[in-house]
C-alpha cells in the first residue's frame, strides 16, 4: 500500500506495479498492456505480492525464533531492518536476472519501503509472541 502511494505521489503510474509484480506469473506480456487500469493484472498483481509477504513474513519469523533475536525490541527491530535490506537486493538486483523489468524500480522509494516491511513484520513478531513460556503452553499469552 505505501508503494502505491509513493508512486501515484510521485507522478507515476500506480499500476505500473501491478504489471510487473503479474508479469512474474502472466510473462512479459501483461507489461505491453497501456497505463490503463486492468482488473486481470491488477488481481494477479496484487495475489502475487500477498503471497511473496506472506511467505517472507513467515522466512523473517523463522530466522527471529531460533535465534531469540525477539529477546529485545531494539534486536528485532535491527533483523526487521537488516531482512528488508536484503530483500530488496534480493529482489532488485538478484531477481532482475530472471525478471529484468524490475530493475527499473530500483531507488531510494523501494528501498525504504523493503525496509519498513521488515521492521513491520519484525516488529509485528514481537509484539504478537507470547513474552512468557510457561503461559504460552497454556494458551494464555
Amino acid at each position: 500500500m505505501l508503494g502505491l502511494l509513493a508512486m501515484w505521489a510521485s507522478g507515476e503510474m500506480p499500476w505500473d506495479l501491478f504489471k510487473m509484480l503479474s508479469a512474474i506469473v502472466l510473462g512479459p506480456l501483461a507489461l505491453a498492456q497501456p497505463h490503463r487500469f486492468d482488473a486481470n493484472i491488477a488481481l494477479s498483481g496484487l495475489v502475487v505480492h500477498l503471497l511473496f509477504s506472506i511467505c517472507l513474513g513467515a522466512i523473517l519469523a523463522l530466522i527471529i525464533a531460533p535465534f531469540s533475536f525477539d529477546s529485545s525490541l531494539g534486536v528485532n527491530s535491527l533483523v526487521g531492518a537488516l531482512f528488508g535490506i536484503t530483500l530488496y537486493f534480493v529482489n532488485l538486483y538478484g531477481m532482475t536476472n530472471a525478471f529484468p523489468w524490475f530493475a527499473e524500480v530500483r531507488g531510494a522509494v523501494p528501498f525504504a519501503l523493503h525496509v519498513v516491511f521488515g521492521l513491520v513484520v519484525a516488529d509485528t513478531y514481537f509484539e504478537l509472541e507470547p513474552k512468557d513460556a510457561s503461559l504460552s503452553r497454556l494458551g494464555v499469552a
